[in-house]
Formats: C-alpha cells, structure tokens, sequence
C-alpha cells in the first residue's frame, strides 16, 4: 500500500514537473494534491520516494515560465533540473536495491 502511493506522489511530481514548463496552474495544482502524499511518505520512512517527490513538485513551481525567468533560462534550468532529478532517482534505487539484498 504504501509503495503504490509513493509511486503516486512521485508520478503526479514529475506531471507538475512536466506541465509546470508550459503552464503554471497544472503545476500548482498537482504539487497541491502530492503534497500530503509526499507528506505521509516521510512519516512512514518511505524517504527515497518521498524525497523524490518533494523535489519534482518543488522544482514544477521553480521553473515555471510565471517565476519570471526568460524562456532561454527556463528551458536550461528545466534540463538540468530533469537531469539531476534521473540522477537522483537512479541513485536512490541504487541505494534502495543495495540494502534489500543486505537484510
């Protein structure tokens, strides 16, 4: 149960994340409705979905042409930000698969 709303949160993260580089209410609006998900997954130490979560809808409102950044910046910062969050998210299912072989 608490893996399926994990992969809740995170897929309505990167929705925001995604909608958020054209319009800046989808963003809004789908980080509102992730929020109390990421939320909960942090108290039930679901931290890597969390974490995972709560980057892409922080970085949905951000990176929002409605910030006032101009479109080049915009676009650059959108890159890097996608890129860093595959990283991250590489990275922690990485972590994630190391410690269940280990217990």
């Amino acid at each position: 149960m608490n893996i399926t709303i994990g992969l809740l949160a995170v897929f309505l993260s990167i929705a925001a994340y995604y909608l958020g580089a054209a319009a800046f209410t989808p963003a809004v609006l789908l980080t509102a409705v992730s929020a109390p998900l990421i939320i909960y997954l942090l108290l039930v130490k679901y931290w890597r979905l969390g974490l995972l979560a709560l980057y892409f809808s922080v970085f949905a409102v951000l990176t929002s042409p409605a910030v006032g950044l101009t479109l080049f910046t915009s676009d650059a910062v959108f890159l890097g930000v996608a890129l860093v969050g595959l990283a991250l998210a590489a990275a922690f299912g990485f972590t994630w698969l190391r410690s269940s072989k280990t217990s």
